[in-house]
């Protein structure tokens, strides 16, 4: 294989070798990537007609649409930035519905669990009308898509951005969030576009490149809360630029300030279109204040909401022993407030997501953890990224660390995304917040780049068959997917049928497979359906299914009983546990309230019997092969009086 070094000069001359005729390649090119482009919006809007409303949804939709209709009214879910689910909420303008309006009930209490249930539960069908939303939300994993293999493009030459614009396409994990109404996607495209527009700045400055790169850094400030992340890998491209500068003998107070007075334009940029899209207003409220402040939906229930403001940034602002939190963001978080630096929902938003991330139950590989796994983001992207695309990405970077790839065509946009890359993952890493591959989608785009390297040797036989070979594979795996790509999972892992012995939530579990249920039930008339589902949103209408547990329920009985593959491995419940029940003193309690329920002949039981007996039963039918499998996500087991009986009887362990 000819030696290829990837630097300004030597690329073009050695891809001549595949562009030639003149004017060929590109047109090829601009043909191959639309179609791509096109594969993939077929695939994901197909798919998401398919698909129940999902965890987020309702809220995020519900929120968007509130902000809109009253005028930037914040109160409902704050932790979000408007952009991504007010442009979905948009797209409903398109679509007869109940607009939404301030007597939606919730909405004033700030409940937005309660609101979204009204609005999209009672007063429209949320599982019909989330389709123009979803369909609207397409087009920022298309451009995510386009900025990727922009990216490549730049850095390894025109075959490698084709080859990252397919992976990025194809991930079947952008085919499945890309559509729905979440603003993990747009955060990742915004914080693409920041690294690329400000490195075409730093080479070159220029008002309109200058507004270009103002314009994404706003818009990932609108989109998500982690766009902070991105300030020192952009401080790093201008160090740099400053370094490359001086290094080539020029003077160094100028390139200093030319790009301080870039990166401080950037910010100031951010900062007023966060006021503008909260229409230069301060607080939270469009008009007065309600009577209590934004809180979570278990607060409000429990009478346990905070009174004002500044209860409610006490209680997100409070240690783990009950006062004040200190330290440099708490105090940055305080200063801001007070001197309203930007509009309160915007930094109560900060702080509030921030404060509930902590303690978030994960899963992973059988075992459950309050404080999440540092092996989960690493872990999720072996068992979820196709194999084609692992096999790029070690390529790629066994390529360029033995120097058979260089970084030397663009070291500035190389040097922002590999620096944001690595204070992300550090983050990310380090944090407890391990629910979802969702969450280190930022990072993403800078291993499918990696994953592009290869094609920078496709002036070769070998090196255009490998490619072709991984392109087709992944466009295969695509179509042999659909339409579940939520819960898709490579052969490492063993496919989805596995996927829920390695992880859960919104990596395969996030209610998505409720319409699928339906479908499943108009089939089988005559099944009474007892649900165990891990969502909360309103239920799509004309699914008869009871829910299940639920202290009000009649005893159990014979059924046909769907569970949540979060629930059947209990990662939502502890009880459903195999080691909670290897306590010696839970299995004597539960023992002696089985004896008292049955020397009562069956007929009387309390609510603490049937709740740690619903919690055995799930952890039995962990170990019980199901009947059937809707979705990825559901697990159907037809159910005997005398089986529930043989699950739920006292015994030692489950092990």
């Amino acid at each position: 294989m000819t030696r290829l070094r990837a630097e300004p000069d030597a690329l073009p001359e050695a891809l001549a070798t595949v562009s030639r005729p003149a004017g060929v390649c590109v047109p090829v090119h601009a043909l191959v990537a639309s179609a791509v482009l096109t594969l993939a919006a077929i695939f994901s809007y197909a798919s998401s007609l398919d698909e129940s409303l999902t965890w987020d949804e309702p809220v995020q939709l519900t929120a968007g649409a509130a902000f809109l209709e009253t005028g930037g009214d914040s109160r409902l879910s704050p932790e979000h930035p408007p952009l991504p689910r007010t442009w979905a909420a948009l797209a409903l303008r398109a679509v007869p519905h109940a607009p939404f309006s301030p007597d939606v009930a919730g909405f004033a209490s700030g409940d937005a669990d309660e609101a979204a249930r009204d609005w999209l539960g009672d007063r429209n069908d949320g599982h019909r009308v989330i389709r123009a939303p979803r369909a609207a939300m397409i087009p920022f994993h298309l451009a995510l898509a386009v900025a990727v293999g922009l990216a490549a493009r730049r850095l390894f030459g025109p075959h490698a951005g084709l080859l990252a614009l397919t992976l990025t396409a194809l991930e079947p994990a952008f085919l499945a969030h890309g559509h729905y109404v979440t603003n993990d996607v747009p955060a990742t495209l915004f914080t693409v576009l920041s690294i690329l527009t400000f490195s075409r700045w730093l080479e070159r400055p220029g008002a309109a490149r200058l507004a270009a790169a103002a314009a994404a850094l706003a818009a990932a400030s609108l989109s998500k809360q982690s766009w902070l992340l991105v300030v020192p890998a952009l401080a790093l491209m201008a160090a740099v630029r400053v370094f490359r500068m001086r290094r080539d003998g020029r003077s160094l107070g100028p390139a200093l300030g030319t790009a301080s007075a870039g990166l401080a334009a950037l910010l100031a940029a951010a900062a007023l279109v966060v006021w503008a899209a909260f229409g230069f207003r301060f607080t939270p409220f469009r008009g007065e204040p309600p009577p209590s402040a934004p809180s979570r939906p278990d607060q409000i229930r429990s009478g346990l909401s905070p009174v004002g403001m500044d209860e409610a940034w006490e209680e997100v602002l409070r240690d783990a022993g009950g006062g004040p939190e200190r330290g440099l963001v708490p105090a940055s978080l305080r200063f801001a407030r007070r001197f309203r630096l930007l509009p309160e929902s915007y930094l109560y938003g900060f702080a509030y997501a921030r404060h509930h991330a902590e303690g978030r139950r994960s899963y992973l590989a059988d075992r459950v953890s309050q404080t999440g796994f540092r092996a989960y983001f690493p872990a999720a992207l072996l068992l979820k990224t196709p194999v084609p695309t692992l096999l790029l990405l070690l390529g790629g970077l066994a390529l360029l660390a033995f120097g058979r790839v260089r970084l030397s065509r663009d070291p500035l946009l190389a040097t922002g995304l590999v620096g944001f890359a690595a204070v992300y993952a550090a983050v990310a890493i380090a944090g407890s917040l391990n629910i979802g591959l969702r969450h280190f989608f930022p990072v993403f785009p800078v291993l499918l780049v990696a994953a592009s390297v290869p094609a920078a040797l496709a002036e070769s036989r070998a090196g255009r068959a490998i490619v072709v070979t991984a392109a087709l594979w992944l466009a295969a795996i695509a179509a042999s997917s659909f339409p579940s790509y939520l819960g898709y999972f490579n052969e490492i892992a063993g496919g989805w049928q596995n996927g829920h012995r390695w992880l859960v939530d919104s990596n395969l579990d996030w209610d998505q497979d409720l319409l699928r249920l339906r479908d499943w039930a108009g089939g089988h008339p005559d099944e009474r359906l007892i649900l165990l589902r891990s969502g909360k949103g309103p239920l799509p209408r004309g699914l008869a299914a009871r829910r299940f547990p639920d202290p009000s329920d009649a005893p159990l009985a014979a059924a046909t009983y769907v569970v949540s593959a979060s629930h059947l491995v209990g990662a939502i419940q502890p009880l459903s546990r195999a080691e909670a029940w290897e306590n010696d003193g839970l299995r004597r309690a539960y023992r002696s309230l089985w004896e008292d329920w049955a020397a009562s002949g069956r007929l009387r039981a309390p609510a603490s019997f049937e709740n740690l007996r619903r919690a055995r039963l799930v952890c039995g039918l962990r170990g019980r092969r199901p009947d059937d499998r809707i979705g990825t996500s559901l697990f159907v087991f037809r159910l005997s009086d005398a089986e529930i009986d043989e699950l739920t009887r006292p015994g030692e362990t489950f092990r």
